[in-house]
């Protein structure tokens, strides 16, 4: 039985839905103690298409979590995603009042506020609003202006909205589950959370997170997000590709793609000391005749690679152009003096580094989370990135309330910060971004 206290994050993915449970101790050290993950049903591109199918994933995901764990979980942080995510920035000015000039907490809440008052479609809800920075009257790039003198204060916001329908029906989903929603969190926060460095942040860096129907886009710079999308597209099309290619089940594409796939025909040449062969369209004819015989003997001939290759790279190459043409269209490309960190399960497929760098043209690496201990082991993938940064974003939240506090008055607390989440998202993001970007 946990001794610490219990937090909770729930990633409910188009191909995969997990569950992570985290205790945190007397020193504030987040440990892992339970993980659940089931396939996910009733889930396409992000967004919940039925609502039986999903409930019926998250009980299972939840269920093998807390039988890990040993104990039983309230309410959970849940990350949301999908293509209807949007993010803007919005910038306001107003004059601070005082005969001090003294800017104070009131002053910078009334910036905010009139930063957040743009015009948004009825069928959209804010999500987030997320503090940039400041400027007093002349000197700008402030971070914390409350104390400062001036007689002008100007601040920037990021702006975060979906689908007000998409939203419920994710609150409905956990709900019917049995679980009270803690908080929801837009998933590429929560992926950048677990595998963004500081230095990352601070100097400017983009993150992909290449999930099974959508891939996130974060850019950030001086520690602040400039930039938030999701895509439509994701690492399940590879995998259609290759089940298409060569007439076998999904499973069975997932399985080659897993064991055997490489992310462009260059690393499987080298691999297999063949010679270049700068073809770009697969032989599908060829890998048709051979993909039962490597299925069940599970072990390709070298050709085989190769050819399997060419499928993966191609589609692999139009994600990555994807996203770099909505960095690019964002603006936001001059941001990347840390270059792009890839992360989610399409980031685990050998040599996914090295074609991204050679798309984007800067430095790339693979998001590993980070942040966590216990047994870290069964987190520590790509895959595993945004349940990982539920959980810090949880802990962050759990730290602020009493450790003496009793199970019933912990459900009120996580009900109350659900609630609080609502109608005050500023306020409660301003308190995230000082506990992990100050």
């Amino acid at each position: 039985m946990p001794l610490g206290r219990i937090v909770a994050g729930l990633d409910v993915g188009t191909t995969k839905v997990t569950t992570i449970i985290a205790e945190v101790d007397e020193s504030e050290a987040v440990s892992v103690i339970g993980v659940g993950q089931t396939e996910s049903r009733g889930v396409e591109r992000g967004m919940i298409v039925n609502l039986d199918e999903t409930v019926d994933s998250i009980q299972k995901s939840v269920e093998r979590a807390q039988h890990m764990a040993g104990c039983r979980i309230p309410s959970v942080y849940v990350g949301i995603g999908g293509e209807h995510i949007r993010g803007i920035n919005s910038h306001a000015a107003v004059t601070v009042g005082k005969i001090t000039n003294e800017i104070s907490e009131e002053d910078v809440k009334r910036v905010i506020d009139h930063a957040q008052n743009v015009s948004m479609p009825a069928d959209m809800t804010v999500i987030h609003v997320i503090p940039q920075e400041y400027r007093v009257d002349d000197q700008k790039h402030i971070i914390q202006p409350i104390g400062l003198a001036g007689s002008r204060l100007e601040g920037e916001v990021h702006i975060v909205r979906g689908a007000a329908t998409a939203e419920q029906n994710l609150r409905r989903a956990v709900q019917r589950a049995g679980l009270q929603v803690a908080g929801i969190v837009i998933q590429p926060l929560a992926s950048a959370l677990a595998v963004l460095s500081p230095d990352e942040q601070e100097w400017g860096v983009a993150m992909l997170d290449i999930g099974g129907g959508t891939t996130d886009i974060a850019v950030y710079h001086r520690r602040c997000i400039r930039h938030t999308a999701v895509l439509s597209i994701g690492s399940a099309y590879v995998t259609s590709d290759i089940a298409i290619g060569c007439s076998i089940l999904m499973s069975e594409a997932e399985q080659l793609k897993k064991q055997y796939g490489r992310a462009s025909r260059q690393l499987a040449e080298q691999e297999h000391d063949l010679p270049e062969d700068p073809r770009e369209q697969p032989d599908i004819r060829f890998l048709r005749e051979n993909t039962r015989a490597v299925l069940d003997a599970k072990i390709p001939e070298p050709k085989f690679s190769v050819e399997l290759a060419r499928i993966i790279e191609m589609r692999m190459v139009e994600l990555l152009g994807a996203a770099w043409f909505e960095i690019r269209k964002s603006g936001h490309q001059e941001y990347l003096a840390s270059g792009v960190v890839v992360t989610g399960g399409g980031a685990m497929v050998k040599g996914a580094a090295e074609l991204a760098q050679r798309v984007f043209g800067v430095p790339v690496r693979i998001g590993y989370p980070l942040g966590v201990g216990g047994i870290r082991e069964s987190v520590a993938t790509p895959a595993n990135a945004t349940g990982v940064g539920l959980v810090l974003f949880g802990a962050s939240q759990l730290l602020k309330t009493p450790q003496t506090m009793s199970m019933t008055d912990a459900e009120k607390e996580l009900e109350r910060l659900n609630q609080e989440m609502q109608r005050k998202p500023l306020e409660s993001m301003r308190r995230w971004l000082k506990e992990f970007f100050a």
